[in-house]
């Protein structure tokens, strides 16, 4: 076994074809990588799941080259070894070289490891995976290149055999499949068992599929050779025949039995003891159905987390009960009706422009009488977020309220039309309020200090007055819980973008306006604009050219990833603020920062009476004198005990109202969908002052910093290139210098075995 392993992977290491598919193969991986996923540009990032995604479908026609450089047919039948022994001595020493070129692929983490943060659990299970996956691939080629006599036919049919296994999981988005022939897609997809390692989850239904094919194309390949040596006993088939029964039955049994390791930092696949602790209240059997097409595991194989989520989740108390629903049977899908689930309208390739079909992924869960939906959900970044909010409505009666106003003239339902859907999208009953200055108009008697026990949220503060600055002082003291969203200063968004400043609105003597009143409990706006040279690229047409220029706007900052903020925020013309913790302490309240500006920030002045808001015009750095560094945008207040200890804060100010209206919103979103970044935050507040803080860490609880953040500025662009070079480089040299190495040893082994039989003859491949 041993000699035979070692001339398979010696015959490898001399052909040239070995070492150029190799570099290939790799440099692929490496530069699809690096380009396809743009991770020199603003958008890279440092997760490398669709990384090792790629490789799989590399693989295609990088492993069928290597099991052609094996020989096989009669010089495999004429051995003296056991049928069992020669292809298992090809399987590995494939294996061997397609892993040595698999390890060249590590440069790619190693690398993104100096830009930002790199999972090193989760690179080390997507290589496990890998390395199944493609030990999996060499027995399925092995046994295709002992069946077939032609070398060159063997090469083609192992590639579009290959191929199809590993993409047999997307042929439900080419065309119409029973559910049944859908699921046996998937079960035999290579690519698709896949996707969990890749995440970072140890499957053990996948690593069962990987083995029982290893095994089956094994002793596949045995029962060719043995009939090809003419040995065709009963007794020889039926053994085949029941050890090939038993592959098929562990991977049957690895589907139904199985166990799931969640090795990600982050912990996304794994319930949290604070979900567990809410679930150990249940007094009475929760129900949680899970209504999902079948195409759709098909088409995102991240519904199958969501699946196993649930079960985990189920798997925390006997009193939940789970069932995963077909919503193609009909009387299922009136059900769904009944309970107002739409579906989702999914466009099928290759079936024509109008070719589309409803699917559904709700979650429905049922407790006594009442019931909450999760309308659509394809992964798990949130989904315990989802799950176990509902929850705890269903079991402790809580409800999550909030009185919602406009402070500055614009209505809600014309410039903030996204804020109260979005807020009941997380599960916010939402009360549309009025100020008290307006409560004798037709349709505002509905003023906020009615509700004092509701949250309000606050969006701008230039049409205040007073008496409305009075209530919510109030309302603060009062233990009132306040999220405002404002500046001293209005913008004039549908024109020329110019920055009018509120008459008293700064001035420390006044008592009539919002920021006076916040002066009350130690908050201070800046007369300045912050500024920052990591911000927001315009794409604007200059003059009358019709080529697109894109300008990056210093007032409308980019806020690095932090701890409030995990995926950033984008704001506009926003407001630094100061805190005098004196006053507010006097208040009985403590301020702090939650929200600071990158370090590359400053402080914009007038320019006389008015700020330069033209884009061409605005300063691209910080001018001289300028206040320069990291600066609040947003600050929270906390109530203080009588030990002097704080309590969870009851304020935030956001030095931003345009962050969340329609202009911004507008401004921020791209082509992947709407920015909705700047809500998200807003309804993190909202969570924190309801006292959530658990649940807010929940619905972070899949985020993770995957910025270039190690590297920035004008050492971007040299590190890209130099870390390119370098990868490219290494990558032939050591091919080169491997294969260099593999000829002077096959040199020296002919000059010895010409030595000793004195007949050049003897020498072959």
């Amino acid at each position: 076994m041993r000699v035979l392993f070692r001339r398979y992977l010696f015959g490898l290491c001399i052909r040239p074809s070995v070492f150029v598919s190799s570099a290939l193969f790799v440099l692929y991986a490496v530069l699809r990588f690096f380009f396809g996923q743009q991770f020199f540009s603003d958008t890279g990032t440092t997760e490398l799941h669709r990384f090792f995604s790629a490789i799989p479908y590399a693989a295609v026609l990088y492993v069928p080259v290597l099991a052609a450089a094996v020989p096989s047919g009669q010089s495999s039948y004429s051995l003296p070894f056991p049928a069992a022994v020669i292809p298992l001595a090809k399987i590995l020493a494939l294996l061997a070289a397609a892993s040595g070129a698999l390890l060249l692929t590590c440069v790619v983490p190693l690398t993104v490891q100096f830009f930002g943060d790199v999972e090193l659990a989760s690179v080390c299970c997507a290589y496990a995976g890998l390395l199944l996956y493609l030990a999996a691939a060499v027995s399925l080629c092995v046994f295709l290149s002992e069946l077939i006599a032609s070398a060159g036919v063997a090469f083609f049919v192992s590639a579009a055999v290959l191929a199809a296994v590993c993409g047999a999981h997307l042929a439900a988005s080419y065309a119409r499949l029973s559910p049944w022939t859908a699921a046996c897609c998937r079960a035999i997809s290579f690519a698709w068992h896949f996707d969990a390692a890749g995440k970072g989850i140890l499957d053990t239904r996948d690593i069962g599929f990987y083995l029982a094919a290893i095994v089956f194309f094994w002793l596949a390949t045995i029962a060719v050779m043995e009939y090809r040596r003419g040995r065709r006993g009963l007794l020889f088939w039926k053994k085949l025949a029941l050890l090939s029964a038993a592959c098929l039955l562990c991977a049957v049994d690895a589907s139904r039995l199985y166990a799931r390791i969640d090795v990600s930092d982050a912990k996304t696949f794994t319930v949290t003891a604070y979900s567990r602790s809410l679930l150990d209240e249940l007094e009475e059997p929760l129900s949680i159905t899970y209504y999902r097409s079948g195409v759709l595991t098909s088409l995102y194989p991240q519904v199958r987390d969501v699946d196993d989520f649930l079960r985990a989740y189920a798997a925390c108390s006997t009193r939940i009960s789970y069932e995963l629903a077909d919503p193609s049977r009909q009387h299922v899908e009136q059900r769904l009706a009944q309970a107002g689930i739409e579906g989702r309208q999914l466009k099928t390739e290759g079936q024509g422009a109008d070719a589309y079909m409803t699917v559904y992924s709700a979650v429905a869960l049922s407790y006594l009488d009442r019931t909450e939906i999760i309308p659509f959900v394809l992964g798990t970044s949130s989904l315990e977020y989802d799950l176990t909010g509902r929850v705890q409505h269903l079991v402790r009666g809580t409800i999550r309220a909030v009185q919602v106003l406009s402070g500055n003239g614009l209505e809600l339902s014309d410039y903030y039309r996204y804020v109260c859907p979005y807020l009941e999208s997380q599960g916010f009953t939402v009360l549309q309020s009025s100020l008290p200055s307006r409560r004798n108009e037709a349709g505002h008697e509905n003023v906020f200090t009615l509700y004092d026990s509701v949250p309000v949220l606050l969006l701008g503060s230039s049409a205040l007055e007073g008496e409305d600055a009075d209530a919510f002082a109030y309302f603060i003291q009062k233990g009132g819980k306040l999220v405002v969203a404002t500046q001293p200063y209005t913008v004039n968004l549908f024109e020329d973008w110019s920055v009018q400043r509120q008459a008293g609105l700064l001035d420390a003597g006044s008592g009539d306006c919002m920021a006076a009143m916040l002066r009350q409990f130690g908050i201070l706006f800046k007369d300045t604009l912050s500024a920052d040279s990591s911000c927001f690229l315009l794409a604007l047409q200059s003059g009358t050219s019709a080529k697109t220029e894109y300008v990056g706007y210093s007032l409308w900052p980019q806020l690095p990833r932090q701890e409030y903020a995990p995926e950033g925020m984008t704001m506009f013309w926003p407001c630094a603020i100061d805190v005098d913790d004196d006053a507010a302490a006097g208040a009985g309240f403590s301020a702090s920062a939650v929200l600071l500006t990158s370090p590359s920030a400053w402080q914009e002045p007038p320019a006389g009476d008015s700020f330069i808001t033209n884009p061409f015009a605005a300063s691209k750095s910080a001018p001289d004198g300028a206040e320069t560094g990291s600066f609040p945008v947003c600050v929270s207040l906390a109530p203080i005990r009588a030990g002097g200890a704080s309590l969870a804060p009851s304020v935030y100010v956001l030095g931003d109202q345009y962050a969340a209206c329609d202009f911004g919103i507008a401004y921020s979103s791209g082509s992947s969908g709407l920015d909705m970044r700047s809500l998200d935050f807003i309804v993190d507040c909202l969570l924190m002052v309801s006292g959530n803080q658990e649940i807010v860490s929940l619905k972070h609880k899949g985020i993770r910093n995957t910025s270039l953040y190690k590297v920035s500025g004008d050492d971007f662009l040299p590190a890209a290139r130099r870390a390119l070079f370098f990868d490219c480089v290494i990558i032939i040299v050591i091919l080169s210098f491997l294969y260099i190495l593999a000829a002077l040893r096959r040199r020296r082994y002919n000059e010895k075995t010409i030595c000793k039989t004195g007949n050049p003859a003897v020498l072959s491949d």
